[in-house]
């Protein structure tokens, strides 16, 4: 074997570790976070997202038209949980819904505040976590915005959101969530990783199979959070909160969207 292929090999090698020492890191600091700190990331990672006001009125994405076009009506009072700057609101607001728009980004919500004021919609915004406001309307749909519920920390968090959803459905109602999905989402070593930091520093949380982090670089430095679904999971997950599958579909990265209506459970 002549030297640079040695040389290639060891570099390589040693690339290979890094990166499995890096992960590793990472899942350490995640798993010893608290769950409020976890919540804060979330925010902070959206708070530059789709700033620029044609961003803002680039309009929904081709499976989100698909999916707006079949499962929600021109004049249906939308609950839109991640609203961001407000895309989604100038879209649907344009034909005639009426939009709630749940924000946990302070940046993001004033920027759609402004949007919804020059536009004249019929939109409102409000600030913080779905799962943190005590909402008494009811709504035709409760739509989680592009991978929203991917955002939350835990499976059973996710379940109670989705079972607040249902609280707020009108006879009839749908609620839509979209999910990164992979048929083998992350498990293995950083998530026991994560796990063990988990137990050791007595965080209120733990990292679960298909959860993601990624270091940003910042002072202080931030942590990119994401869930991936595996198959079946969203739909257990909706089933245990009293919701059952009535359409599904896919976008152009074959990242699903499943929309579930008040019921027994999951149907497959």
């Amino acid at each position: 074997m002549r030297p640079g292929d040695i040389a290639r090999r060891v570099l390589l090698g040693a690339a290979c570790e890094i990166t499995r020492l890096r992960d590793g890191l990472v899942y350490l600091a995640a798993g010893s976070l608290r769950l409020e700190q976890i919540r804060a990331h979330v925010a902070q990672s959206w708070n530059d997202y789709n700033t620029q006001d044609a961003e803002i009125a680039s309009g929904l994405f081709k499976w989100e038209q698909v999916l707006s076009a079949e499962f929600i009506a021109d004049r249906d009072r939308v609950l839109l949980v991640g609203a961001g700057t407000g895309r989604d609101i100038v879209a649907l607001a344009d034909r005639g819904a009426r939009v709630t728009g749940v924000e946990p980004s302070a940046r993001a919500a004033a920027t759609a505040r402004r949007v919804i004021a020059e536009r004249r919609l019929p939109a409102s915004i409000v600030e913080g976590f779905f799962e943190d406001l005590d909402l008494t309307e009811s709504f035709d749909v409760v739509l989680f915005s592009n991978f929203c519920l991917s955002y939350i920390p835990g499976s059973s968090r996710r379940v109670d959101v989705l079972k607040r959803a249902r609280t707020r459905l009108s006879p009839g109602g749908r609620v839509i969530v979209s999910t990164l999905f992979r048929q083998r989402p992350p498990r293995g070593r950083p998530v026991r990783i994560g796990r063990f930091a988990g137990w050791l520093t007595r965080s209120d949380w733990r990292v679960e199979d298909g959860d993601l982090f990624h270091a940003v670089p910042g002072h202080p430095p931030g942590l990119f959070y994401e869930h991936f679904f595996g198959p079946g999971e969203i739909e257990r997950e909706g089933g245990d909160a009293g919701l059952s599958v009535v359409g599904r579909g896919a976008d152009p990265h074959d990242e699903p969207f499943v929309v579930f209506a008040a019921g027994s459970g999951y149907l497959p």
